[in-house]
């Protein structure tokens, strides 16, 4: 893993770009769990793009 994706900075800024604010330090701070719940949202926005095109 690169640095830059190993800092709390980068996971906020994610995490500020799916529209999720972290202004309070708290449990969520922690980096793995920061980069877990960006993994998650981007997951989730995903499956809802591919079940709104969905062609039948």
């Amino acid at each position: 893993m690169s640095r830059e994706l190993d800092t709390e900075g980068y996971w906020s800024n994610e995490l500020n770009s799916l529209g999720i604010q972290t202004k309070r330090k708290n449990e969520l701070n922690d980096r793995k769990e920061m980069k877990d719940l960006v993994e998650n949202v981007k997951q989730v926005l995903l499956q809802e793009y591919r079940t709104a095109y969905e062609y039948e």
